[in-house]
């Protein structure tokens, strides 16, 4: 790395996920030298964060975009913005002017796109992210989410990657199979709907309408048709296939869980799943959860709203252990009574 290089160019690399490793090398260097550094990083980081909402405006104006970014780099705390990079004193303001480059170039997004060669690369960094695709074909990307697509897809096949979860509602093309390329395995269709959750750990998928062809990567002949109102799990070579008897998965897109006298088991699995939280259950209401059963409905409620529905419609008692885990258990009778 040459000796002048400019800290700033690196982190707004970074940010952009177009960082080499080299780069990044460099940048863990920094970052450990100095305690402070790290700070600067994160302030640095939120700023570009922050510029979500200009990101947003469907009409671009620099002179707005500056002032925008501008009066939230003055409305951090005195102490905070007298706070300089060690290497190069005006490093905020090169970011922010940065992000504003980049902005009126329609480069980044408050969904991190970026591209290489042909190849788009699209991260659903902080939120659900809705993605059209060349061919009319729409992608609902859960948070975390990464796919990468061609910016034009070929007359005879259409090729995704997905890593994360996402829901894809595929324009029929019958000249043109839609493949999606997932950690373990492939999915093909014609056009239709379905789920798919790839990682490391397995491929599953749940379909929604028509059918698809859930084959094992580089095997061919494993593989499995699925119609509507399937699902399928795909982990160390082998399938497991089954009805959808719970709509829970796409709680994530529409923000709607709905229990019809579910397992408590099964209900807290799914909140966990759908919060990213930590909910347990006391050894003695664990050992009985499968035949407590919930009946209940939540439309975009938060978390506390809904353990508080659980626990009335439970009968159980509800807090917090010493890990900060919601925690459901049983209230004991008092002794002699």
């Amino acid at each position: 790395m040459e000796p002048n290089i400019k800290i700033e160019e690196i982190i707004g690399k970074y940010l952009k996920q177009e960082v080499s490793a080299e780069e990044e090398a460099y940048l863990q260097e920094w970052l450990q030298a100095d305690a402070s550094h790290q700070q600067e990083y994160e302030e640095m980081a939120e700023i570009w964060r922050a510029s979500e909402g200009v990101l947003l405006q469907h009409q671009f104006n620099t002179s707005n975009a500056w002032t925008s970014i501008n009066a939230r780099i003055t409305a951090l705390p005195s102490a905070t913005r007298v706070r300089t990079f060690k290497l190069l004193p005006w490093t905020k303001m090169a970011v922010a002017a940065a992000i504003i480059g980049l902005i009126a170039t329609g480069v980044w997004r408050y969904y991190s796109v970026t591209t290489a060669g042909s190849m788009q690369h699209i991260t659903a960094r902080y939120n659900n992210q809705q993605v059209k695709l060349p061919d009319g074909s729409v992608v609902f990307l859960r948070k975390n989410a990464v796919l990468n697509y061609p910016r034009s897809f070929s007359e005879k096949e259409r090729i995704v990657r997905l890593e994360g979860d996402a829901f894809f509602d595929v324009t029929t093309n019958a000249k043109a199979p839609f493949r999606i390329n997932a950690f373990h395995s492939i999915v093909e269709v014609l056009g239709t709907s379905f789920m798919i959750s790839a990682t490391s750990a397995a491929d599953k998928i749940w379909v929604a309408s028509g059918k698809i062809m859930f084959t094992e990567e580089d095997k061919a002949g494993n593989h499995l048709i699925l119609s509507a109102g399937q699902k399928a799990v795909f982990t160390d070579g082998q399938f497991t296939q089954g009805g959808v008897k719970d709509s829970n998965y796409l709680a994530w897109q529409n923000g709607v869980l709905n229990f019809n006298n579910t397992p408590l088991q099964q209900v807290i699995e799914t909140l966990n799943d759908y919060y990213n939280a930590s909910v347990i259950l006391s050894p003695e209401i664990a050992a009985k959860a499968d035949h407590i059963m919930v009946t209940a409905r939540f439309d975009n409620q938060d978390l506390p709203y809904v353990l508080e529905e659980i626990k009335l419609t439970t009968g159980l008692e509800l807090k917090r252990d010493a890990q900060k885990n919601f925690m459901l258990y049983e209230l004991q009778p008092a002794a002699g009574k």
